[in-house]
């Protein structure tokens, strides 16, 4: 193992290296962006910026008036979660009953390919990301949110039958990718934890009804925007993770427990595992989000339905996560904060 003198001595330089590699980066990805944008009005690019999917992000400005956002990928890093989110907003704006969410969407101006890369062109929405007001604003950011999240389940929310496709969807392929990212470090209480969790869903869910409609997918603050100064939602971004045949709970969750997490700097394991103790301690502030994210699910009571949806949450959380972020989701770091630690606390 590497001794103490030699990491301070390698971790200047190995930030050094990640800084030029960022740098040179973002050079070619502004010069890809320069050709795109050519022919497509007169947009001057502001520093370009990667996100933890991958994909690249600049903010645009028209001398003709008008603000928007480009977002840009190639085929290897973030171009798949263009093609879904250009995909989701495109459904999500001919949706009529979804009227009165339409301001807080990012509206398309253009999207394409080339080459290997893929771009989208929004419309810039008003408004900083909640996470720079959240633990003055929790309060009011919070409820608002989940309010938004509700009302978008709901637009287009139907009855469906719990059967062999969601139970491959939602437990068995996840579960299996949980068994995967352990690999061979799966020790036998791990193994027997993951058996006991396939049980447990498994029988708690098929052949029940519940209501799936749209989820955002990755309803946190910061892809919240907030007016300055305690002002309210001005926008919901970010639309990647979103689907149109979701359980509430996976959007009211994700709200809650990112926001302890981002509070008390914790990993996502750790407000998960919290969540399914004994004394989670949910606030009043919280307990509205529960209330909307869990009254779809089966369940003698509403622990037990907090705590369906918190497994039902992790595991979409593990697949999902998956999608935006392989390297970093396979890190050891990661497996050992998010996988292990829930399944040690199950």
């Amino acid at each position: 193992m590497m001794d103490r003198p030699l990491r301070r001595i390698m971790r200047p330089l190995t930030k050094s290296v990640r800084l030029g590699a960022q740098r040179w980066d973002a050079v070619g990805v502004r010069r890809q962006a320069e050709r795109i944008l050519r022919d497509r009005g007169d947009w001057e690019i502001g520093p370009i910026r990667r996100a933890r999917s991958g994909t690249r992000m600049a903010n645009l400005r028209s001398a003709a008036g008008g603000d928007a956002v480009l977002k840009i990928a190639d085929a290897s890093d973030g171009a798949s979660g263009l093609a879904r989110e250009r995909l989701a907003l495109s459904r999500l704006a001919a949706e009529p009953r979804l009227e009165i969410l339409r301001a807080l969407l990012p509206e398309v101006l253009d999207a394409g390919t080339d080459g290997r890369w893929a771009y989208l062109v929004q419309r810039a929405l008003p408004g900083e990301p909640a996470t720079r007001r959240l633990a003055s604003q929790r309060h009011r950011t919070l409820p608002e949110a989940s309010a938004i999240g509700a009302r978008l389940h709901a637009a287009a929310a139907a009855p469906r039958l719990v059967g062999t496709v969601e139970i491959v969807e939602w437990i068995e392929r996840p579960l299996a990718a949980v068994r995967s990212l352990a690999g061979q470090g799966l020790d036998s209480g791990e193994a027997r934890s993951i058996n006991r969790l396939a049980t447990t869903l498994r029988a708690a869910i098929e052949g029940e009804t519940v209501r799936l409609g749209w989820i955002h997918g990755d309803l946190w603050s910061d892809n919240i925007l907030v007016a300055p100064h305690g002002g309210g939602i001005t926008g919901i971004v970010d639309w990647d993770s979103s689907s149109d045949a979701g359980l509430a709970v996976h959007d009211q969750l994700h709200l809650l427990l990112y926001a302890r997490k981002v509070l008390a700097a914790t990993e996502i394991g750790t407000e998960i595992c919290r969540a399914l103790g004994t004394d989670p301690q949910w606030d009043a502030t919280e307990l509205g989000a529960l209330t909307e994210g869990t009254s779809g699910l089966p369940g003698p009571d509403q622990a037990s339905c907090v705590r369906l949806g918190v497994l039902l949450y992790w595991l979409r959380l593990v697949m999902a996560n998956l999608a935006r972020q392989p390297k970093t989701t396979r890190s050891r770091r990661w497996v050992d904060d998010n996988v292990r630690a829930v399944l040690a606390c199950l």
